[in-house]
């Protein structure tokens, strides 16, 4: 990672994957964060205009309200992907 933030520094963030779920730290400018786990959380990203980040692991349940502008994405995703085919 140090490599790739050295190669690009005007990244902000990077989201990554199969580390440890929800960790948060900082090189120079630039934050990663941990991905959720294993399918298990989802991890909800709080993010402030000074680049400070926090997370938060999330269980995955069906009591979770779906995002509806989130929902949009999926679901023209998945239109697109039907007429595709």
């Amino acid at each position: 990672v140090q490599n790739f933030v050295s190669l690009y520094p005007e990244i902000d963030i990077i989201l990554s994957a199969h580390s440890a779920a929800g960790q948060v730290s900082r090189m120079g400018n630039t934050v990663i964060i941990g991905s959720g786990s294993d399918g298990e959380y989802i991890n909800k990203i709080l993010l402030d205009d000074s680049g400070n980040a926090e997370t938060q692991l999330i269980p995955v349940s069906i009591d979770i309200k779906q995002d509806e502008t989130a929902m949009k994405y999926i679901n023209a995703f998945k239109e697109f992907e039907k007429r595709r085919r």
